[in-house]
């Protein structure tokens, strides 16, 4: 190609160059609020300002959220004895604002049209745990409000001041760009907050404990640096052509080159700035080019330079005529969808004192693009809890084990991508301990990402907390009191007790006045003990008497441990009586059902017994019944139905008591059987179900019962999968016997007179002269009502007219969704989904595949300091020879 010499630039071209240059640089990092360091230059003044050379200058507590010390101090300001605006947070909500006159108002009048808020702040603390903090403020119109967050984050530890925080106000459709950082808009729009700005808000609750300590100094509203962009300066022979840029979603930019004289045959653009790139450098001529530019940022000043060339074009046979140019380009602002990332927790306790935590990330918010390290979740374990281990992979969690009061930091390994809605594959699984505390705790989990990846604009849902009951654990402690009556010479002996203590049943060999225990009993467990009648000594009682024995058990059993020491204490009396003097009454319970394994209806049926001596008053004999869990005790009823007065219907939980009213009590006399209707909660088909009895005597009687050993009488029944022989299934599922004779238990039997008749909805039940609700209706009350019938998949719930979703089921919303089938490997996760096997990623729904594990791919992005504009210096046109041209221009070269 033909070289065309530029002229060379004189000294004093090259001087005024340079300081136009240092100049431009300067004004245009002042007017857009670069962040400087302390000693780097002066605070920043202007025609509205908060010094606090005089004082706090307004700034106060924020009336809702008062929770704050404010105070000026010089004690590590920016300056020697430098004054400054402290704040200290203490327990509760907390900010500190400002309703001075000079603050509120139309804030584009008052810069006139166009202006700034500027203010410099240091972290003393963080708070605990500690974290990053992004420098902020809020202004309020009403109910409306506008934040400005800067972009970047002050690191942990980092105590040194960050000036010229600056903050861009014009009006617009949406808030001015700045290099500094964003605003967000809460209600209203940009224009009616920034034109009757009602309040300014600075924040200093950072962290869940109240111990943060930041500084500001130098608020100051000043007129100019907008934010505005400066159009693309571009020089050569390509000065006359038109440069548009535009936002791309992915982050980078399009360049379009249009309105350009020259017309050749092809085009080349090249970047000379580090780490942006031009895609795709050189393509066919066309009246209007298009280029993707990759690695730019917003505010950065990008440096082009464009080479075309029409082949056969030049002055001389053989050659092509080229023109080139530089373009300069400040990169705008693009307008960001908002980043959202929220954390979930759930408690899995896993028994005893052992609980396990899940924590998951979902990204609710646009795609957002990481890089290895830069997703973090701390979780903050309270006193009271240890977490041990965790097993997660790809995060490293440090440090383990943390005994709480602790906060454990998990940094995500790897780099990638995560689209909208989209869950991270990777969870973080806690294995912890609790150790026994007053009340609850609470443990959350908190998800974090640096500036680099963007600002969470919704730090609602950055927290998760889960509440943790904790498993305390009891004592209980036997001793026995013999006591006996006249001159009685006892000798030394044993008394065994049983005590059952939910599942575990222990006898314990009690000595008078020697205590035993039992130990680490869960609170809330329900412990029940009987003790048989102890044999009486020979020759203890004159030969006209009878050895008689009374058992008192203080408190009565059962007890439900919920301290840390429960006393028993056993007292055997030992009386000498005659035969018509001793008191005894025992129980026994038996039970029975309908026999198809769907159809809930049982009968429990109670018979007590006065072995003893006679007992001459009414409401001294009391039954009680616990009803069992997944069970309801519909009614209670006696022949005659005044013989026992039933506290019936009771629910899973509670009680039933029986107080019998019938007369006085002969020795030897049966009582009239307590006949219990009963139906089990929810779908079948049912497990089996165990029902416990005690019969007792009520302590203003003044009787003691002398044999506890028949107190107590339990039974388990469970459902056949088909009615017995001779009964047939009917409508509804029950199971009926055939006509003259009635069921009673699982058996028929004649009927003695015949059964009674029921009114309808009622028919013959199971029990002999018996009549219970039909098919399709619930005894509520005295009245059968229609059985609550539901949608499927839902089926009937515990309290009358609920539906519940039915097995295979989850709830979501009012709704019920069939619960997903995991295909091994895969393993259900308890919400409805399926979660893979470490080093396998999720196909579909409910597969597992091995993952393809992909190197990580990292974006370079430079940071910028400043903005310089430099005007190029334009090409011209040279003679041939040696030496380099300048700047471009048209000319010929000759043909490659």
């Amino acid at each position: 190609m033909t070289n065309h010499l530029q002229p060379r630039a004189s000294f004093m071209e090259h001087a005024m160059l340079r300081r136009l240059t240092v100049a431009s640089a300067l004004l245009i990092g002042l007017a857009l609020g670069f962040v400087a360091t302390a000693d780097s230059a002066q605070a920043q003044s202007g025609p509205i300002c908060s010094k606090f050379d005089s004082g706090l200058d307004g700034w106060g507590p924020c009336s809702w959220a008062p929770n704050v010390t404010t105070t000026t101090s010089t004690t590590g300001g920016i300056g020697k004895d430098d004054p400054y605006l402290q704040i200290t947070d203490l327990s509760g909500a907390s900010a500190v604002c400002s309703t001075d006159s000079k603050y509120l108002g139309n804030w584009v009048e008052k810069m006139g049209g166009c202006g700034q808020l500027c203010f410099d702040f240091k972290v003393f603390s963080s708070g605990s745990p500690p974290s990053a903090v992004t420098p902020s403020f809020t202004i309020y119109s009403g109910s409306s409000k506008a934040t400005f967050y800067a972009n970047f984050q002050v690191a942990i530890g980092d105590t040194s001041w960050h000036q010229k925080i600056c903050a861009p106000i014009a009006l617009g459709g949406t808030p001015p760009p700045s290099p500094n950082g964003h605003w967000v808009i809460s209600g209203g729009t940009w224009n009616s907050i920034i034109t009757n700005v009602t309040m300014v808000s600075l924040p200093i609750d950072f962290s869940s404990s109240p111990s943060e300590v930041v500084g500001y100094d130098n608020i100051c509203m000043s007129p100019g640096g907008c934010g505005e962009t400066p159009k693309p300066e571009v020089t050569g022979c390509l000065k006359d052509s038109k440069v548009e840029v535009k936002c791309n979603p992915d982050g980078t930019y399009t360049v379009t080159l249009s309105g350009v004289t020259f017309s050749g045959t092809d085009i080349t653009l090249t970047s000379l700035t580090p780490g942006v790139t031009v895609t795709p450098p050189q393509q066919p001529w066309a009246a209007t080019t298009t280029w993707t530019i990759n690695g730019a940022t917003p505010g950065q000043l990008v440096t082009l330079t464009a080479n075309a060339s029409k082949v056969g074009g030049g002055s001389e046979p053989g050659t092509d005529q080229c023109c080139s140019g530089e373009i300069k380009i400040v990169m705008p602002e693009c307008p960001k969808p908002p980043i959202d990332l929220k954390v979930d927790k759930e408690n899995t306790p896993s028994g005893g004192q052992g609980n396990g935590f899940n924590v998951w990330v979902t990204n609710v918010g646009a795609p957002i693009t990481f890089g290895p390290g830069e997703l973090t979740v701390k979780d903050v374990v309270p006193a009271g809890l240890t977490i041990n281990t965790q097993s997660s992979p790809n995060w490293t969690c440090l440090p383990l084990p943390a005994v709480g009061l602790a906060t454990i930091t998990c940094t995500y390994n790897l780099a990638g991508t995560l689209g909208t809605n989209g869950q991270l594959t990777d969870s973080i699984v806690f294995n912890g301990v609790l150790t026994n505390h007053e009340q609850p705790l609470k443990n959350c989990a908190i998800v974090s990402i640096p500036a680099t990846v963007g600002i969470d604009t919704n730090p609602s849902n950055d927290q998760s907390c889960v509440t943790v009951t904790t498993t305390k654990v009891g004592e209980l402690i036997f001793k026995k009191q013999v006591v006996y009556v006249g001159p009685i010479l006892l000798p030394s002996q044993v008394y065994p007790v049983t005590v059952t203590c939910g599942s575990n049943t222990t006898t314990l060999n009690l000595l008078n006045n020697v205590p035993q225990s039992i130990g680490n009993i869960p609170y809330g467990t329900s412990c029940s003990y009987v003790e048989p009648t102890p044999p009486v000594p020979p020759n203890v009682c004159p030969p006209n008497k009878t050895g008689a024995w009374t058992t008192v058990f203080a408190p009565p059993s059962p007890v439900t441990i919920n301290a840390p020491v429960t006393n028993v204490l056993v007292t055997n009396t030992l009386t000498c009586q005659s035969a018509g003097e001793i008191v005894d009454v025992g129980i026994n319970k038996t039970g029975g059902t309908s026999p198809p394994p769907n159809v809930p209806w049982y009968g429990w049926h109670l018979t007590v017994t006065n072995t003893g001596a006679a007992i001459g008053s009414n409401g001294v004999i009391t039954v009680s019944d616990p009803v069992p869990a997944g069970m309801t005790f519909t009614s209670a009823t006696s022949t005659p139905p005044s013989n026992w007065s039933c506290n019936a219907p009771v629910s899973a939980g509670g009680t039933l008591i029986c107080t019998y009213m019938g007369g006085p009590v002969t020795a030897g006399q049966v009582l009239s059987t307590i006949d219990i209707v009963a139906q089990a909660i929810g779908s079948g088909p049912f497990a089996p179900f165990t029902n416990c009895a005690s019969v007792g005597l009520t302590p203003a009687s003044g009787l003691a019962d002398t044999n506890a050993a028949n107190n107590n009488s339990c039974v388990t029944v469970a459902k056949p999968g088909t009615c017995p022989p001779p009964m047939t299934q009917v409508q509804g599922g029950q199971c009926a016997c055939p006509a003259g004779t009635v069921q009673s238990g699982e058996q028929c039997v004649p009927v003695s007179p015949p059964p009674p008749v029921c009114q309808p909805p009622m028919v013959p039940g199971p029990v002999a002269g018996q009549c219970i609700c039909g098919p399709g209706t619930v005894l509520v009350g005295k009245e059968c009502v229609k059985r609550t019938v539901c949608e499927a998949p839902k089926v009937p719930g515990p309290v009358a007219g609920q539906c519940i979703c039915g097995p295979g089921y989850l709830p979501r919303g009012k709704a019920c969704v069939k619960e997903t089938v995991c295909v091994s490997p895969a393993k259900s996760n308890g919400r409805g989904g399926c979660d893979c096997p470490e080093g396998m990623t999720k196909q579909g729904s409910n597969r597992c595949v091995k993952r393809e594990r992909s190197e990580p791919r990292v974006t370079p992005r430079d940071v910028i300091n400043g903005i310089g504009i430099i005007r190029g210096l334009g090409g011209g046109g040279g003679g041939g020879g040696g030496g380099g041209g300048g700047g471009g221009g048209k000319g010929d070269s000759p043909r490659r």
